[in-house]
């Protein structure tokens, strides 16, 4: 089934388009994406699929649809990450690392390390600091308020003698601050259906940078979607979702995943 026109009929449900990325993307409205979540290609094997992406077309995309302030965060390894980063320093804001669960490389394993680490950078117009109007959206995963007890003494104005000597402590509760803030790498278990793409990322991973990075109802953008799994954690979480995939077998397996989700 071909889902390009499905955006004008369904506005609520995901809008899938068929084809190459660079001219799909066209269609998509000025600032109208909350987050743009994407593994693109990095160009280090010979397949079909592994083309990469004209980066300065790309860019130029990218920075029209997105919301103002809004993140882009793309997956990537080196020496890809590198070109990537570059390619936009303006706007590059840091780096996660996804560490894996099963590692790769071991047919070299005796020559170098095995490669357990994959990573995310963080593209924004938006600031990352304290005080800013126009901060990068940022909802910190995992933490708690962190209540601790406290006490100090009461005072208060009294009588013809001023200041009345202060009472015992009172113990109060309040939030002083939070804990368990996000360090920059995470866990994540690889997917156990991963035969569906050779790249493929865990739904979990995926749901935590949506929820990292947008509220309910936002728009995730996922340019080359694979085997859908952002649109998977996007309707997980009640986002909605564009999607697009040049391969005609990963964008039959998308649509089917995430119908089904």
């Amino acid at each position: 089934m071909h889902y390009d026109e499905q955006r004008e009929n369904e506005s609520n449900k995901p809008w899938l388009m068929h084809g190459d990325c660079l001219e799909k993307m066209k269609w998509i409205d000025d600032g109208s994406v909350d987050m743009i979540l994407t593994d693109p290609p990095y160009g280090t094997t010979a397949c079909k699929w592994d083309s990469v992406i004209d980066l300065t077309l790309m860019w130029e995309q990218l920075k029209r649809i997105i919301k103002p302030n809004g993140a882009i965060v793309l997956f990537g390894q080196e020496p890809f990450s590198s070109y990537l980063r570059i390619s936009n320093v303006v706007q590059f804001k840091y780096d996660w690392q996804w560490r894996k669960s099963r590692p790769s490389g071991f047919p070299n394993a005796k020559l170098k390390p095995l490669k357990d680490l994959e990573v995310i950078s963080v593209f924004s117009s938006g600031a990352t600091a304290n005080g800013s109007k126009r901060n990068m959206p940022y909802t910190p995963q995992g933490t708690e308020d962190c209540n601790i007890p406290w006490s100090r003494p009461k005072t208060y104005l009294g009588g013809d003698k001023g200041v009345n000597p202060a009472r015992k402590n009172s113990k109060l509760s309040r939030v002083i601050s939070k804990k368990n803030y996000p360090r920059q790498v995470l866990d994540f278990s690889n997917p156990n259906n991963g035969s569906l793409h050779p790249t493929q990322k865990p739904a979990p991973l995926m749901e935590y940078l949506i929820k990292t990075y947008t509220n309910e109802s936002d728009i995730v953008l996922d340019f080359t979607m694979g085997s859908g799994t952002t649109g998977v954690a996007a309707k997980n979480l009640n986002r909605k979702f564009i999607g697009i995939e040049l391969d005609d077998k990963y964008f039959n397996t998308a649509v089917n995943r995430i119908n089904e989700a």
